[in-house]
């Protein structure tokens, strides 16, 4: 899947996944105490798409 066909931030996450090392991918992924902050990008991101 090429960047110009990415469609949403499932998307993105994925192939953050399969590239960046797990350690970093999990540090990532896993947002910060009540995951406010992860939500609200992932709301943002959905708006701009």
């Amino acid at each position: 899947m090429g960047m110009m066909e990415i469609t949403n931030v499932n998307e993105y996450e994925a192939i953050a996944k399969e590239k960046m090392p797990k350690m970093v991918y999990d540090y990532y992924a896993s947002g910060a105490e009540d995951q406010w902050s992860l939500k609200e990008n992932r709301n943002a991101f959905s708006r701009i798409l």
